[in-house]
């Protein structure tokens, strides 16, 4: 699991994209947050995942971001999925506007 600090202070609405290496509506990502001071994850982006072809890109749906947790939010990306699978994620990207 990656973790990093981003500043969104001037930003409005955030989504996530990414890939994998399998065909399998069972593997999906959500972003996390953790504003500053917090020990709690909060949701940014709920989980999503489609069945699509191997590496062909996902994006998820533009969500709004709380005027107090915008900045120095501390995010990581969880992964789930069938516990059979073994899925390589080739890259998660997070888009901001």
């Amino acid at each position: 699991m990656s973790r990093r600090t981003i500043d969104l202070s001037d930003k409005g609405a955030i989504r996530l994209q990414w890939a994998h290496t399998i065909q399998s509506a069972a593997i999906k990502v959500q972003l996390e947050y953790q504003p500053a001071g917090s020990n709690i994850w909060r949701v940014l982006v709920p989980f999503f995942g489609a069945d699509l072809s191997p590496y062909a890109n996902q994006t998820s749906s533009w969500y709004g971001i709380a005027a107090e947790d915008k900045t120095e939010l501390f995010v990581r990306v969880m992964v789930q999925g069938d516990g059979v699978l073994d899925p390589a994620i080739t890259y998660v990207e997070v888009d901001a506007r």
